[in-house]
């Protein structure tokens, strides 16, 4: 087994709207965080990021979308309309891996596209080094608006799982667990095993330290002092920055979530760090929901009558 690499992703172009019960919309990342930065080069093995981020990907649109920059913006449908179709490279989430036998590993990113209507079709492509230069093999679609958990190539295979759509369940929440395996055939990636893991609940996000990357869309975390996220033991235990922290939290149902007051030791430190934790401990008291967003936790919370939106990254090990 390779180990996988997972990493920030949303996107810019999609992500204006904010967080509605539990649907993260995706945008690409302007500025980078320290940790941003510590997880893009754990990413660039082989193909590097820069590289699958200007590639050209085929099987969305009758022609091959060319990224510049990790996006794609077509010409609009109509003259002078606004929608036109969009292509983005979500984040920096990256499975590696050999998927052709051949020896050599190959990339899989997630795209994100989207013509201006309220769907978001998600899509898996596989990536190979030909010369030096990123060729897309092949593309498959996961779906619509699927929040996908994380991936990774295992065996010749690559293994996908995600929140998903059950009977009845709207668009914009998907409650269930579903893991996808795809195996790579020439040109196409064939799905050849589905399987069905239940619903989503708070103890899916058990076991894994979470480390906060932003604040919200577009506003990464100032200092490298390390805030982090982890559910243990029944209750919310982490650094905020400075000091150690723990809350008790609750659920009331799949992405719900809600978080009491936190304790913390009572070390002191700069005045940024301090702030920044602050900031960090009253955002969390204000949690309402999770999701994910290209293998990242979203915590959607309140704050001045609107939703925002913690992001974090599972801490590599």
């Amino acid at each position: 087994m390779k180990p996988r690499t997972l990493a920030l992703a949303a996107l810019k172009a999609l992500g204006a709207a904010v967080l509605i019960l539990g649907c993260a919309p995706m945008r690409d990342p302007a500025a980078k965080s320290p940790v941003a930065e510590a997880h893009e080069k754990v990413s660039q093995q082989g193909l590097t990021l820069e590289q699958l981020r200007n590639a050209s990907y085929q099987g969305i649109y009758d022609a091959p979308a060319k990224l510049t920059d990790g996006k794609y913006v077509g010409t609009p449908f109509q003259p002078g309309a606004a929608s036109r179709p969009q292509v983005t490279l979500v984040g920096k989430l990256v499975a590696r891996g050999d998927l052709d036998g051949d020896g050599r590993d190959e990339a899989v990113v997630l795209l994100a596209e989207s013509s201006g209507a309220s769907g978001t079709r998600d899509y898996l492509a596989v990536v190979a080094d030909r010369g030096g230069k990123a060729v897309n093999l092949a593309t498959q679609l996961l779906g619509d608006r699927v929040q996908l958990r994380a991936m990774r190539i295992e065996d010749g295979e690559l293994v996908v799982d995600t929140v998903a759509h059950g009977p009845g369940e709207p668009l914009c929440c998907p409650t269930q667990k579903v893991r996808f395996v795809f195996k790579l055939a020439g040109d196409r990636l064939w799905e050849i095993r589905q399987q069905q893991m239940g619903t989503i609940s708070v103890a899916d996000l058990a076991g894994v330290t979470w480390m906060l990357e932003e604040f919200s869309f577009d506003e990464p975390v100032k200092t490298d002092a390390s805030i982090t996220f982890r559910i243990d033991k029944g209750q919310i235990v982490g650094s905020a920055g400075c000091n150690s922290y723990f809350a008790a939290y609750s659920s009331e149902g799949p992405e719900k979530l809600k978080v009491g007051p936190a304790g913390a030791t009572r070390k002191a430190c700069a005045l940024e760090i301090m702030e920044q934790e602050t900031r960090y401990l009253n955002a969390l008291q204000a949690v309402t929901s999770y999701s994910f967003v290209a293998g990242n936790l979203a915590l959607t919370y309140r704050y001045d009558d609107s939703l925002r939106t913690l992001i974090l990254t599972p801490r590599a090990p």
